[in-house]
């Protein structure tokens, strides 16, 4: 499942996904993408903060190809953190060509180790991360002061 831009870019993706005998559906919009996404097992994504949060709340694991045009590099640093905490794939746009891109995919369909590693760490970055434990810290630096 590929969201994209426009027709061109769905004609050429639909032909790359075709030549190499890959499963997949294309799409320009879907309001209601997180319903689609609980089916996949592999998201390639941008990193605005939603979007990765998401993925990470539906234990998707992910490789994310950070904007580079984004303020303040914000997405580079979104996606850091779940770099940071083995929870992603994390690679830089202008560091993208075919081959190491198709090596990149490779790797991780053939290394179902890596795959469940990501998939447990975001699992344990979940429960690390709930809102109670948040509240009780942020009630605990409150009394602190």
């Amino acid at each position: 499942m590929q969201q994209v831009i426009n027709l061109n870019s769905k004609e050429n993706i639909k032909e790359f996904y075709q030549k190499n005998h890959i499963e997949h559906e294309l799409f320009q919009f879907d309001d209601k993408l997180l319903m689609q996404a609980v089916n996949c097992d592999l998201a390639i994504t941008r990193s605005g903060a939603s979007t990765i949060s998401e993925l990470a709340y539906l234990n998707i694991p992910f490789v994310a190809i950070p904007y580079p045009y984004a303020k303040d590099n914000h997405q580079y640093y979104n996606a850091e953190f779940y770099e940071k905490n083995k929870s992603c794939w994390l690679i830089m746009q202008k560091d993208i060509h075919e081959n190491n891109f198709t090596d990149l995919m490779i790797k991780i369909f053939q290394d179902q180790n890596e795959y469940s590693s990501k998939k447990n760490n975001l699992i344990k970055l979940n429960k690390e991360n709930t809102w109670e434990k948040n509240k009780s810290k942020l009630i605990e630096l409150i009394n602190e002061n």
